[in-house]
């Protein structure tokens, strides 16, 4: 079935920008949505589709597990928790350090997240990396799998040329694909968990530029709308929805109560040829993961 298409005529993109940092609220919107629904521009840009109730149980249930069990403090990613909240690091001699982080008194408060996959290229890593916590938790990838998969087809099927270029523009034939394998490419190398965070007004500018992300909740609460400043909207996912959207887009989460946990799915900046440097093995050919090329 066809969504309800809306074309949105406010953008308020100086006005987005103005939030960046402050936390979402009620009157940064004029309408919400919560049914199956795909919203553009009035030329007709993708500005996100929400599937409402696409995702079975049977496919959350691993990442919900997997994602609820995520205890890494948040501490380089201040853009998340509020403006000012990063401050210089006191190194175990203590000294103070020319990095910030977020200080241990409001990583309390504010959840925990982490990447699980690769990140792209850096300063520090100019090959990309695979994630600590990626190499710390191999059970990691059978947990997300399924989801994935499903969101994959989700994605493939509504929208397969924005798929197709997105599969093709992050990888190439001989680039490990954590989810899949050397040659099994899906349309999103990583995915970042939530555990109870709620985050501040923020854009993801590391993602590769122009690709969409994929964004589940799971657990059992009320509240915890994604809002989009820019054009006025909030999108009031549930468990089993799915949403596409643009993450360059500023978006923040509302207020909520109850246990939220996300996962945001997404592709990585561009990458070399990076698998020898992470040190990373090809799973074996009868991996039950890959996908039969004859039934996608």
């Amino acid at each position: 079935m066809k969504p309800r298409r809306i074309v949105v005529t406010v953008n308020r993109r100086d006005y987005a920008k103005s939030l960046l940092g402050d936390y979402a609220n009620h009157t940064h919107y004029g309408r919400a949505y919560e049914d199956d629904v795909e919203l553009v521009t009035p030329d007709g840009s993708l500005i996100g589709r929400l599937f409402s109730g696409a995702l079975d149980d049977d496919v959350l249930a691993p990442a919900h597990k997997l994602i609820r069990s995520i205890k890494t403090p948040i501490t380089r990613r201040g853009n998340v928790v509020a403006p000012g909240s990063m401050l210089p690091r006191i190194d175990a001699d203590g000294t103070v350090s020319k990095f910030k982080e977020v200080p241990p008194a409001v990583r309390k408060l504010v959840g925990y997240s982490d990447t699980i996959g690769y990140l792209g290229p850096s300063a520090l890593f100019p090959h990309g990396r695979l994630t600590g916590y990626t190499k710390g938790h191999p059970q990691a990838r059978q947990s997300l799998i399924p989801v994935l998969r499903a969101i994959d087809a989700l994605f493939r099927d509504a929208y397969p040329g924005e798929y197709a270029w997105q599969t093709e523009a992050f990888p190439t034939d001989d680039v490990f694909n954590w989810f899949g394998g050397v040659g099994d490419e899906t349309a999103f190398s990583s995915c970042y968990g939530n555990n109870m965070v709620r985050s501040a007004y923020h854009r993801d500018p590391n993602n590769l530029s122009g690709g969409l992300s994929a964004l589940f909740t799971t657990g059992d609460y009320t509240g915890g709308g994604l809002v989009l400043p820019q054009y006025g909207v909030c999108i009031n996912l549930q468990p089993g929805d799915l949403l596409l959207f643009h993450p360059e887009v500023i978006h923040g989460v509302l207020p909520f109560t109850g246990e939220r946990n996300s996962g945001v799915f997404f592709s990585a900046s561009r990458w070399p040829t990076f698998a020898e440097q992470v040190g990373l093995d090809e799973p074996a050919t009868e991996d039950e993961d890959r996908p039969d090329p004859n039934h996608p």
